[in-house]
Formats: structure tokens, sequence, C-alpha cells
């Protein structure tokens, strides 16, 4: 971090960074550019689950739904593992609901925030704090 402009959030990188390691190794750090027209809808909501679209080239509540689409039957326990939740919900909404109830995201009347669900999710995915999970399966034939 001392050597080279980095961080958790995509844009940091803005040019060709070269960082001598050791006298037998040079980095290169070059920028990821990824504009929100060059991916396809399927590919944007993937590049934003694993952290590599600035937050305001997604929708979170779909990116959230996309992730939960994706992977919530086989990783159910890993996500209510991760926040402390006494069993597995049996769906992804009644996983929101429970993750709101745990983090006391509260609506007046005592009803849930999602809304406020779906931001938490995707940063603790993106960021590998809900690990051991992938997207994607290899093909069957």
């Amino acid at each position: 971090k001392k050597r080279a402009k980095v961080g958790a959030t995509p844009g940091i990188t803005r040019g060709l960074q070269l960082v001598t390691v050791n006298e037998k190794m040079l980095l290169m750090d070059t920028p990821g550019v990824v504009s929100s027209g060059v991916a396809g809808k399927e590919e944007s909501l993937i590049l934003a689950l694993v952290g590599c679209l600035p937050d305001n080239f997604y929708n979170p509540e779909e990116a959230a739904e996309r992730l939960m689409e994706l992977c919530y039957d086989r990783y159910s326990r890993k996500f209510s593992k991760c926040y402390d939740l006494k069993k597995p919900a049996k769906n992804p909404l009644e996983f929101y609901e429970a993750l709101a109830a745990r983090r006391g995201f509260l609506l007046k009347g005592g009803v849930y925030d999602i809304q406020r669900v779906f931001p938490v999710i995707l940063k603790d995915f993106s960021t590998g704090r809900i690990s051991g999970i992938t997207l994607e399966l290899p093909e069957t034939k």
C-alpha cells in the first residue's frame, strides 16, 4: 500500500503503475476499465457481485437477487452462518427478512427494511466475508 495506490473500490488505479518489489521482481498494475455499455446485463451483474463496478453502475436489489438466484439453494447454510442466523431460511425472501431482523433494519410498524439488506449482502460477498461460494458450476455432459 505504500508503493502503489490501491483500494477496495474500482477506479483507484488511474494509470500504469510500476513498483519494484525486489531486485528480481517488478510489479505492473494497470487500470481495469469497464464501461457500463461494454458488458451485457448478466455480465454487468456478475462484475457488480465481485466488486468490479462502482456502486452507481448497477441496482443493488437486482444484483443481490441475481446472487441469490445463482447460489442460494446450494449455499443457504453458508449465508446463514455468515450472519449468525439460527437456521437457514427456506428462500431468499426469508433470508432477507432474517438478516433485516438481525441487523435491526426496521421501518415504522415493525416492517423489515429489505432495501438496506441488499448493499450489505453485496459488500460482504464482494469483499469475501461470505466465502466459499461459486457463481458458476462446470457444465455437465
